[in-house]
């Protein structure tokens, strides 16, 4: 430092330049994320974004059960759902999803005091009982919209080649309690879940 607290040209240029480095690591940092991102979905998963992809799942009620099925790459009991692709609203994608993967053509069902009031420049669209967050692996998460829905058969037909032989059963609420207290596959959420939309649709 110069006399006066003024500072020496020299210090200016060095200091300018640390700022440019960091700048440039924060950017270098930023670019490598999103590369590994892009190679794990490329690898892995049909996903959509870097960071976070936008999801549905259905809980589908037929006659006093909810269908499980067995998630064949996370091996864990949950219900039809996947990815919200671009151009579909969430039920739009929980109708695709629920057809692709279970064959079933379904209504979805609002959560408790909901009632559809559509009106001349507005279409209401059938809330989800819950919305949640979570992380796949280090770098992406999915936050899931959690439908409930009514089926009038239980006849599983899944729709695409890659759904053929993945696990799927009817539980009913004694079941359900059941698979929860011995299985590890079916997560407290997950029960949570199928639990409501049962009772939903029970109503």
């Amino acid at each position: 430092m110069e006399e006066n607290g003024a500072t020496r040209p020299g210090n200016i240029c060095i200091i300018s330049t640390q700022i440019k480095l960091s700048v440039n690591l924060i950017s270098i940092k930023y670019r490598l994320k999103q590369c590994l991102a892009l190679c794990y979905n490329n690898r892995y998963m049909a996903h959509l974004n870097y960071y976070l992809d936008l999801c549905v799942e259905t809980y589908i009620v037929n006659n006093g059960a909810v269908l499980l099925r067995l998630h064949e790459k996370y091996d864990i009991w949950t219900a039809p759902g996947g990815h919200i692709d671009p151009g579909e609203d969430a039920n739009e994608a929980a109708l695709r999803e629920t057809w692709e993967e279970v064959g079933l053509k379904v209504d979805l069902v609002g959560p408790m005091g909901w009632e559809k009031q559509d009106t001349t420049h507005n279409k209401d669209l059938v809330p989800p009982i819950f919305v949640n967050r979570h992380k796949i692996n280090e770098i992406h998460d999915h936050s899931c919209f959690i439908f409930a829905a009514v089926a009038d058969s239980r006849d599983v037909n899944p729709q695409t080649e890659a759904d053929l032989g993945v696990e799927c059963r009817w539980f009913t609420e004694a079941e359900l309690n059941k698979l929860q207290a011995e299985d590890s596959r079916f997560r407290i959420e997950n029960h949570r879940y199928a639990i409501t939309s049962l009772r939903l649709a029970s109503r």
